[in-house]
């Protein structure tokens, strides 16, 4: 819910799965975005995203596939098993 600038959280937002089936009866399709290649150049009055997922323990082998970016949003699975241990591994490799 977008209007005048001003994002507004949908009435049923705090019930999930009534949310959920409204926006499925609406039939709503979420177009793919377009990505950028990784050379396109980084502009000052713009932000640029990067969104990883499933490094499972494996993010410091990765780590130079990452292209630059303002915000790096790691969406899940950066653990094998949730240990505190690769928590903290991860953390170091993040920085």
């Amino acid at each position: 819910m977008f209007e005048n600038g001003i994002i507004r959280a949908d009435p049923l937002s705090h019930k999930p799965i009534d949310l959920w089936k409204k926006y499925l009866k609406q039939g709503r399709v979420v177009e793919p975005a377009k990505t950028l290649r990784l050379n396109t150049p980084i502009h000052e009055n713009k932000v640029r995203f990067v969104c990883i997922s499933d490094t499972h323990e494996k993010l410091g082998e990765m780590l130079h596939m990452i292209p630059d970016g303002d915000v790096l949003i790691h969406a899940g699975d950066f653990t094998n098993y949730g240990d505190l241990a690769e928590v903290i591994k991860f953390n170091q490799e993040i920085g």
